[in-house]
């Protein structure tokens, strides 16, 4: 990775992609756990799919509390730096 300073834009790009593939992967993983067709889910199941995509976060959060994490968060340093 470069060593160049990251903007504010650039960061949130990394936290998007971050958290969608976390997102995309807790919610398909939760949905095939659950073995049904989409339209026969019950309240219970979705609040099961609920819970997995807010887990989806603590990846993303993690990285972010990691001073020694280049991709974004405390250890990466930023233009206003």
């Amino acid at each position: 990775m470069s060593t160049r300073k990251r903007t504010g834009v650039e960061t949130v790009k990394a936290i998007g992609a971050d958290y969608g593939r976390a997102f995309l992967a807790s919610l398909i993983t939760a949905f095939l756990l659950l073995s049904k067709p989409i339209f026969e889910l019950t309240v219970s199941d979705w609040k099961a799919l609920g819970s997995a995509a807010l887990a989806s976060w603590l990846p993303v959060v993690l990285v972010a509390l990691n001073k020694n994490d280049k991709r974004y968060g405390r250890g990466v340093p930023t233009v206003t730096d």
